[in-house]
């Protein structure tokens, strides 16, 4: 291992390190305090509290958050934060190494060479800045560690490539005896292989629908490196014994699953719903297509012309007019131009024939991001060379200043997450008035998530009964219902049951009749409203209107606004709206455009549409109450009290137009 450490060289880390370090901090500044909203709220309860993620599962995220979790500095969710913000720092110095070596490679010099670090600098800098990684840096999610497993595979093949190419000529390659390299090939190179199938293959137990873009990648530089290495029996050990070890990962589900874990998602306990978890079998039904196709393509190269910074954009197009004359040869155009261009392509293939949730999908282009960035490093050392040596320094300076500017200035809006507390205020706000023992039905995952993260870590609430109806489609979730409401499961059988045994059949792939299942989801909704009432009372929130397969049993029972919810009673009052957190509904305003809150979502920044959700509880609440006031007391009770709201709730006049509108259409009970 000795050459392995003399070939780091540990004099010319410097910058990799600086940059590691700068934009470490940089990510703890403008990270999120607190819960977020959408999945980050459950990350952060799986890896304080143990359990299974949704599918894949995500086994090495859960590991590693464990670690980070129980560390002492900060709560659980803050501590999987700082694990973000250290693999994206993390990934973004990978892109410098990433640049660097490759333009070493291609100038046949060394690449630590001054005038080659600053355009690699510049490549780091964009994608550091970029909106996709600057984006996922902040919150407790899984894509950080990814991209950084993506990129460290990515460079570790690069350094063997340079060290193979110095090595051996590759023009004299081909009349190598192949079983003569194991014993003459440097030690280094073996080192570098191992550790690119080592990156490379714990991505698979991360979030291999990306990571297996990156395979044909490494697999391209080990073909321009000598074709004969494909049969080398040495470099097939070392990538199947790392694959395997890499899945076998996935065997840490089966633990997870045992240790009473706060959510089993999934139900894993054998091998069949571990692959059916793996390869995400319940989701089959709710992939969305071609619909969103045309959508999807647009934001793909938006996100890289202007989601890495103009400049970037400025530096490639610049740059790489000139880069086939300036790049010498099939291999070096193949490893500076092919490699990237290549994983730009199979990400587009990827996110325009996969097509996920508006909040993640963009993540899925992170590996598209960092291959544009590495493209711009390199267009920028291909300006440099046009110039003089000043004309190219005063150049490198201005680009490099020009992109952290410009890309921190249109990207705070929409990356700075130091304000967001969002989740808990929501939480709190629709939960905290409600009395002991009271039921909760929700279908909103971004009050779910992080009132399960509350609950299980932190004791909030335990006396309430919320209950997710959207995930009651799963048989792993009824059993979560058994073992954490047991004392309420007395008031809701023998329905409960029924429902539970026709959710599995349908939730496992086994016949079922939708028409009956629906009849007895009805009758367990119902029965469960009643067993609610019974205690502390029973709600629901604005999300279940929006379904209809809730609004079959909620029509038949009466439901009237309580707050930020709704509450199931008979009594004609309307509990009027209190005043709630003035700067946290001011910040989810700001996340919103006027188009938006008039239903025009095609202006939306898609990672913004949770906030989106979030208004619509407010708005929801706020117009139900002045219509209440309205109908029972009149235009003059109705007008104070909405210039009482105008102090605290954004577009008070909006909500007091609609209220008239449905006011003059005679539905006093406009809610459904």
């Amino acid at each position: 291992m000795v050459p392995f450490f003399r070939s780091l060289h540990i004099h010319r880390i410097v910058p990799f390190a600086a940059l590691f370090l700068t934009t470490f901090v940089f990510y703890l500044l403008t990270s999120a305090p607190d819960l977020v909203l959408v999945d980050s709220s459950f990350f952060a309860l799986v890896s304080a509290k143990g359990g299974i993620a949704h599918p894949p599962g995500f086994p090495l995220y859960l590991l590693l958050g464990k670690v980070f979790a129980a560390l002492p500095f900060a709560s659980p969710a803050r501590m999987v934060t700082v694990m973000s913000c250290f693999f994206g720092a993390a990934a973004s110095a990978c892109i410098y190494g990433i640049a660097s070596v490759t333009i070493g490679i291609i100038d046949k010099r060394d690449e630590y060479a001054a005038h080659k670090i600053w355009p690699a600098v510049f490549a780091a800098v964009a994608f550091a800045t970029s909106r996709n990684l600057w984006t996922w840096s902040g919150v407790q999610e899984v894509y950080t560690l990814n991209i950084f497993l993506i990129c460290a595979s990515w460079l570790a093949a690069l350094k063997a490539y340079a060290i193979f190419s110095r090595w051996v000529d590759p023009a004299q390659s081909r009349s190598r005896d192949v079983a003569g390299y194991n014993a003459t090939i440097p030690k280094p190179f073996w080192c570098w292989v191992i550790a690119c199938c080592v990156f490379s293959c714990l991505g698979l137990a991360n979030h291999h629908a990306t990571t297996l873009l990156i395979f044909p990648c490494l697999m391209l530089i080990l073909l321009v490196a000598s074709p004969r290495l494909l049969l080398n029996t040495r470099l097939l050990l070392i990538f199947g014994v790392c694959l395997a070890g890499s899945l076998s990962l996935y065997l840490y589900l089966f633990i997870a699953s045992h240790n009473d874990p706060s959510i089993n998602w999934g139900g894993i306990h054998n091998f069949n719903l571990l692959a059916r978890h793996i390869t995400g079998g319940q989701y089959h039904d709710i992939l969305k297509g071609a619909g969103r196709r045309g959508k999807v393509i647009a934001d793909f190269w938006q996100l890289l012309c202007r989601g890495c910074g103009i400049p970037a954009l400025i530096a490639i197009i610049g740059g790489l007019g000139f880069g086939i004359k300036y790049v010498k040869g099939w291999r070096n155009r193949t490893l500076a131009l092919g490699v990237p261009a290549l994983l730009i392509g199979l990400n587009f293939l990827l996110s325009t024939l996969y097509v996920v949730g508006p909040e993640d999908r963009m993540a899925y282009d992170l590996p598209a991001t960092a291959a544009w960035c590495v493209l711009s490093g390199i267009g920028v050392r291909v300006i440099s060379r046009l110039l003089s040596l000043m004309q190219a320094k005063i150049a490198l300076a201005v680009l490099i200043a020009a992109s952290i500017t410009l890309n921190v200035a249109m990207n705070n809006f929409y990356c700075n997450l130091s304000r967001e507390t969002t989740a808990r205020t929501l939480v709190k706000e629709c939960l905290d008035p409600l009395p002991r023992n009271a039921v909760v039905i929700t279908a909103e995952w971004d009050l779910y998530a992080p009132y399960l993260y509350l609950r299980h870590v932190e004791g909030y609430r335990t006396d309430l009964f919320v209950i997710d109806v959207l995930m009651m489609r799963r048989f792993w979730y009824m059993d979560y219902l058994r073992n954490h409401f047991a004392e309420l499961l007395p008031t809701w059988q023998p329905e409960f049951g029924a429902f539970a045994r026709e959710v599995s059949r349908f939730d496992l792939g086994k016949p079922f009749d939708r028409r009956n299942m629906q009849a007895l989801y009805d009758r367990c909704m119902l029965k469960l409203v009643s067993a609610g009432k019974q205690r502390g009372g029973a709600y629901a929130d604005w999300a279940c209107l929006h379904l209809p397969q809730e609004l079959s049993w909620m029509r038949r029972a009466p439901a009237r606004p309580q707050g930020l919810l709704l509450k199931f009673s008979t009594s004609p009052t309307i509990n009027v709206l209190m005043p709630k957190e003035a700067e946290n509904l001011k910040y989810i305003r700001s996340k919103l455009t006027n188009a938006v809150l008039r239903g025009d979502r095609s202006l939306q920044y898609e990672r913004h549409d949770p906030y989106r959700k979030v208004w619509i509880y407010y708005q929801n609440a706020v117009e139900s109450s002045l219509l209440g006031i309205l109908q029972q007391e009149g235009h003059k009770r109705f007008r104070k009290v909405a210039a009482d709201y105008e102090n605290w709730y954004p577009d008070i006049a909006t909500a007091m137009r609609a209220v008239e509108r449905n006011y003059r259409r005679n539905d006093p009970n406009n809610l459904h």
